[in-house]
């Protein structure tokens, strides 16, 4: 989740070229507010710009904070008080933001992909080799399988059998990197064969290490995965902290929905016929089944199937209501009854949540938390609508699974309202 080094590149680059646009202080307010932008709606990661969904309107709230906040900037400063000048200004701050990044994935999609030989076996290794996704996003090619199991099944790249002339392999295929993926401890044999790969300039890595930040790799989890975040929900402290936020904002949407109800009421009963809310059950922590409260937006109801991006189903109003997320107001309800959190993995209906995990050996681990009205995957993948879009979303819950946290919610709370604003990722 950190931007750190995206953002140490935006003082860096965008810090030179303040100084070169102006000596005011609007500059340093359009770099300002490109940088925080650029974090709130997901941009601060390059690869983000690669992804069609939402790019640009997550470009256009980004501009519109560097110019709000070289405005604000101008304040401080008479001499900047030009409105042409002090738009300009930030916005030229804004496009060496971006631009840097832009460039980068430029670059990183004419290079050749990654090839690395892939070592190992059982569901962890068979998996990786179907759905190579998520790791250096998506940039790297398994030109080889080293099998340390017996399979019958067949496989889509060349089969070598044992670690010996491991080494020779790779100079023959042309890379240098070896990737170890495993649902079982190495034997000293085998470990003792990898670690001399080093001697041939072969790099031995594995799955966490071309994972792209802030997302875990749903084929792979480390053995004492499980154990170390059930220790980590477990701490009473940590719990209570994150309880406690909840009931405090929870109290607030529920005293906003109570505001605006008649409003809500009137205007979706014009719309179309039916009751105000709408609810269905969800599966919630622990796999335990709870229904769901929603204000309605389609004119029928849904029932196990995906919902597309332009269903006819969505009445007018609903789609303004789904774009906004006024239609999540009532589950503040859920949250102050238990049974959601405000931040966490979006609960799924009982149907597709059987489905996912009979295709997703991990999908189970996202229930280890309560779900929630938003999340770490909402803000930077949005709805899914297909099973492949659930597994990458999944790399994503079971990211915020792992350092879930007052901390972490924090800042997806921040980076969700601005995505609301921007209307990125509804349906």
């Amino acid at each position: 989740m950190s931007p750190w080094p995206a953002v140490a590149l935006d003082l860096l680059v965008g810090g030179a070229t303040a100084v070169a646009v102006g000596t005011g202080a609007v500059p340093w307010g359009g770099l300002v507010g490109s940088t925080v932008g650029l974090y709130l709606t997901g941009l601060s990661r390059p690869s983000a710009l690669a992804q069609r969904s939402g790019r640009r309107r997550r470009l256009v709230a980004t501009g519109i904070a560097a110019v709000f906040s070289g405005f604000w900037a101008a304040e401080t400063d008479p001499s900047d008080s030009a409105h042409t000048a002090v738009a300009v200004q930030a916005l030229a701050l804004f496009a060496v933001c971006v631009g840097w990044r832009a460039i980068y994935m430029l670059q990183r999609s004419r290079h050749p992909r990654l090839p690395l030989v892939l070592v190992g076996g059982g569901t962890r290794a068979h998996d990786l080799l179907d759905r190579p996704r998520g790791l250096v996003d998506g940039r790297v090619e398994i030109v080889a399988f080293v099998p340390l199991d017996e399979s019958a099944r067949s496989f889509p790249v060349p089969i070598h059998r044992g670690l010996k002339g491991l080494a020779a392999l790779c100079r023959q295929l042309g890379t240098r990197t070896v990737l170890v993926e495993l649902d079982r401890n190495l034997d000293p044999t085998e470990a003792a064969a990898l670690a001399g790969l080093a001697e041939h300039g072969v790099r031995v890595t594995t799955t966490s290490e071309l994972s792209e930040a802030g997302v875990l790799a749903t084929h792979s989890l480390p053995h004492r995965w499980t154990v170390d975040v059930v220790g980590r929900i477990s701490r009473p402290g940590a719990a209570a902290a994150k309880r406690a936020l909840d009931l405090a904002i929870a109290s607030v949407g529920l005293a906003c929905l109570a505001a605006m109800l008649p409003l809500l009421w009137l205007v979706t009963r014009l719309d179309s016929p039916g009751p105000l809310f709408f609810t269905q059950p969800r599966v919630g922590r622990a796999g335990r089944t709870f229904r769901i409260y929603k204000i309605r937006t389609m004119s029928s109801a849904p029932g196990g199937a995906w919902t597309a991006a332009a269903d006819p189903r969505i009445t007018r109003i609903g789609r303004l209501l789904r774009r906004t997320r006024i239609d999540e107001l009532p589950q503040f309800y859920n949250v102050l009854r238990g049974e959601m959190s405000v931040v966490g993995p979006r609960p799924e209906q009982p149907a597709l949540a059987s489905e996912l995990q009979a295709r997703i050996p991990t999908y189970g681990y996202r229930h280890l938390v309560r779900p929630g009205i938003t999340g770490w995957a909402q803000i930077n993948c949005g709805y899914a609508g297909s099973v492949d879009e659930s597994i990458d979303k999944l790399s994503y819950d079971l990211f915020y699974v792992e350092h879930h946290g007052v901390l972490i919610d924090l800042g997806i709370l921040l980076r969700t309202g601005f995505v609301m604003l921007a209307g990125i990722g509804a349906r």
